[in-house]
């Protein structure tokens, strides 16, 4: 957070003790895109320091966006070969402004186990454009010397108990510090107990780890590791950074939370209040940098835990075994907290969505402190402002991923939900656009109640169900219901054939029954962030088991297997020469524009029994180049022949002989390939599934078959429940002139292997 400007008796700042020059001043650096540099340390322990800084001129006539990397010698794991620390990319330097930039220890993410930095054999810095400007001007920067710094810092809030009176408002110490067993009312009250509240905690969190029962969570077994009690906040086991990230955003504490409205356990009232209290001793927030990529203060950590807390805070503190000191830590917490989120931004995608949502909650919540209404109206205007940035006309989110999609319209359904308990009006955006995006959301669910892991939506198996049931609630949506409770309350869908232009995804299902066939065919744009290299696509369930699918991911970590689940390969794909489309390099504007073009879709024009089912799905993709720069125009035609099976056109355009590859990732299960003709044909545990059979006469197909392949060049693999599970990957090449088509027909089969 910035610095409140408050006395040193209100507000605690941290002293720096030393400062040693490091690096000497750079200079004047120019660069087109982007500008790195690297610095080799000679003198590789840095554990006296816990904070760099050096001051640098923006010469570029634009808001640029700083990162420093830190490169260790040491701590290397059994997935991260390169450990390495981040900050984040989001501190940034002002137009034609020279700044000091400040990088402590706390606002770094880490990947890998090594030992504090005791051991760093490099540093880089990167400058660079902001994520949404689209500017091709160089990028002009003057960097000064590096220096270490070691600050003598406090543990706790650094408001103090009297900066903690300065900010409330005057009202009595029973609000701030409610009675026991009672909710305190009044104009700083409000109602601890609003039942639609509790309905939250069903939200699943969003992460792949294990979740444990709250049990196991009081002996320290959380997200799938053993950590001390108290935690060790520092505590990394498996050395993924995602990890930590989500063990400081307390969604577990959710979790206690919900067991203790059902049970009544003083055991675990305790302890959400220790974790708390501990958790505030312990990490105190940055004051002249936004978090950076830090497990504690990352502005998304920061508001996703803010969210949780508030809950806590309604449900949890009247209830006698939650300290009345922790209350008051809380309290000045939480300010420093909404004061972190209304001074700092995260990247402008669904982080500044759901930072906004946190303070906006805030605002309703926290109506005890005078910046209450502050928090509420920068909440909301960010989030209108937002929402007609990030959601296109058809309702998909721009980063096209169901997981962020959702995770954004939770964060407005939570403010919708509280807004009407609290009779507050809202913008308009929270009322028909809103729905729109929602029903984009509910478009994509699969027969089993799942949803497909376009662009990074972790495992195979998303669930987005009590979001659904939710969002019925509030818009009084049968159809939402129904998906919402998977079928037991409310009226399925109407429609079997969804079409959404901007986003360039097209659906077509048998129904909506759990044995219904679907298929989802993606043909782009890529998408503001998350981007897999996945044009044209498909996600296929038959009889209601998944079948074809987007492999997803399981981590961020810089990793063979990260790259690996992006590329094209892992998908249902077609290559040229062993390439994809090139889609994570392109602007910002061509990743989120409008698909509109890229698909069509053709109904029957007759009403005869035979063709009333008889859909045609088209893609185009022209975003595959071969080495000289030629492009490629790449088709797939998709048709639903008799609502019985799919018959698959791939079109290639260009000239010359190269070689084509189509690509078919399978769900977990048992394939057999017929050596003769080459058809492929999977079946989950109970003999359903579909088979594969290429149709194209005089082309023979060279076969290759993985699965589970590790190393350097991984293949095979699928995301589910937080793991990597072999699944396999088949791919029929050809090597032919140009232009040439590939059909294929993909039946619904309910018949085991013979």
């Amino acid at each position: 957070m910035k610095n409140p400007g408050l006395p040193s008796d209100e507000f605690i700042c941290d002293v720096i003790t030393n400062r040693t020059l490091l690096f000497e001043e750079y200079g004047h650096v120019t660069s087109i895109g982007q500008i790195r540099k690297t610095f080799s340390c000679p003198i590789r322990d840095f554990s006296s320091f816990n904070q760099f800084s050096f001051v640098a001129t923006n010469l570029t006539g634009a808001i640029l966006y700083v990162e420093m990397k830190l490169f260790h010698g040491s701590g290397k794991t059994d997935v991260i070969n390169e450990p390495v620390s981040m900050s984040g990319g989001r501190g940034y330097l002002l137009m034609e402004e020279t700044m000091k930039l400040i990088f402590p220890l706390e606002s770094f993410g880490i990947y890998g186990k090594p030992d504090g930095w005791k051991d760093i054999i490099g540093m880089e810095i990167i400058v660079k454009r902001g994520k949404t400007d689209t500017s091709t001007a160089p990028v002009v920067v003057n960097i000064g010397a590096v220096y270490g710094e070691c600050r003598k810092t406090q543990a706790g809030p650094r408001l103090t108990s009297r900066g903690l009176e300065v900010v409330l408002k005057h009202c009595s110490s029973e609000y701030a510090l409610p009675l026991r067993g009672e909710a305190a009312a009044g104009e700083c009250g409000g109602n601890f107990h609003e039942p639609q509240h509790a309905s939250l905690l069903s939200m699943l969190p969003y992460h792949s780890y294990p979740r444990e029962n709250t049990d196991e969570m009081l002996k320290g077994h959380i997200m799938g590791e053993q950590l001390p009690i108290p935690i060790s906040w520092g505590e990394n086991p498996s050395g993924i950074l995602e990890w930590s990230h989500f063990l400081h955003r307390h969604h577990f504490l959710g979790e206690v939370l919900k067991s203790f409205l059902e049970t009544k356990n003083d055991n675990y009232i305790q302890f959400l209040d220790d974790v708390i209290q501990d958790w505030i001793i312990h990490n105190h927030v940055p004051v002249g940098s936004n978090g950076g990529a830090g497990p504690s203060w990352e502005t998304l950590s920061a508001a996703w835990r803010l969210r949780e807390w508030l809950r806590i805070k309604d449900m949890a503190w009247p209830h006698k075994e939650f300290k009345e000191e922790t209350r008051a830590l809380m309290l000045r917490s939480l300010w420093e907290h909404c004061r972190h989120l209304m001074d700092h931004k995260g990247h402008p995608n669904n982080w500044i969505i759901v930072e906004s949502a946190a303070l906006t909650l805030a605002g309703m919540y926290l109506n005890e402190f005078k910046e209450a209404e502050q928090w509420f109206k920068e909440g909301v205007g960010r989030l209108e402002k937002e929402f007609k940035l990030q959601f296109m006309d058809d309702g998909a989110h721009f980063e096209l991923s169901p997981l962020y999609h959702a995770i954004c319209i939770n964060a407005f359904l939570e403010v919708k939900m509280t807004a009407t308990v609290r009779n507050i009006v809202l913008p308009e955006i929270f009322n028909l656009p809103l729905e729109r995006a929602t029903n984009y959301l509910a478009s994509l669910c699969r027969p089993d109640f799942t949803w497909p892991s376009l662009n990074d939506s972790w495992g195979i198996t998303g669930d987005y169900c009590t979001i659904m049931k939710l969002a019925g609630e509030l818009f009084n949506r049968p159809d939402f219901i129904w998906i919402g409770t998977k079928g037991e309350r409310g009226i399925p869908p109407a429609e079997t054939v969804r079409i959404h232009a901007d986003a360039g995804i097209g659906i077509m299902r048998s129904g909506y029954n759990r044995d219904a066939h679907y298929l989802l065919l993606r043909t782009g744009p890529a998408g503001m962030a998350h981007v897999h290299e996945d044009a044209l696509s498909l996600d296929v369930a038959a009889y209601g088991r998944l079948c074809l699918v987007d492999p997803g991911i399981t981590a961020y970590a810089p990793r063979a297997l990260t790259d690996y689940y992006r590329c094209a390969s892992a998908h249902n794909m077609i290559l040229i020469d062993g390439k994809g489309p090139v889609r994570s390099q392109l602007g910002f504007q061509e990743r989120v524009g409008s698909a509109n073009g890229n698909l069509s879709v053709t109904l029957p024009e007759t009403d005869s029994k035979e063709q009333s089912q008889a859909i045609t799905l088209k893609g185009t993709c022209r975003d595959y180049f071969d080495d000289s720069g030629v492009r490629f125009t790449v088709t797939r035609k998709v048709v639903w022949a008799a609502g019985k099976y799919w018959i698959i056109e791939d079109s290639i355009e260009g000239t010359g002989e190269h070689t084509v590859t189509v690509c078919w990732q399978f769900s977990p299960g048992e394939i057999n390939i017929d050596r003769h003709t080459a058809a492929v044909r999977f079946r989950d545990s109970e003999g359903k599934g579909i088979d594969l059979i290429p149709e194209t006469e005089g082309y023979k197909f060279t076969v290759f078959h993985s699965r589970g392949d590790a190393g350097h060049s991984p293949s095979g693999w699928v995301s589910l429940n937080g793991k990597d599970i072999a699944a396999d990957n088949v791919r029929f090449s050809i090597t032919s002139p140009l232009p040439i088509m590939l059909t294929w027909a993909l039946y619904p089969s309910a018949h085991r292997f013979p």
